[in-house]
């Protein structure tokens, strides 16, 4: 249940800083990389595990 409340809250403080004109840009470009490396995070997870055991060579962060 705090997750969820965390979401909430997150979602709203984000859409509030949207609503300044100078700031929405720069909220719009940070969501966007935290997103992108989130995503990165959890693929990497994924396969990156399964790739360690079959012995296959991984990229390195």
């Amino acid at each position: 249940m705090k997750r969820v409340f965390a979401l909430v809250v997150g979602l709203m403080v984000v859409a509030l800083l949207g609503l300044i004109p100078f700031l929405s840009g720069l909220v719009d470009l940070v969501v966007l990389l935290l997103g992108l490396g989130a995503l990165v995070l959890a693929l990497y997870g994924r396969y990156g595990e399964q790739a360690d055991e079959q012995g296959e060579p991984t990229a390195t962060v």
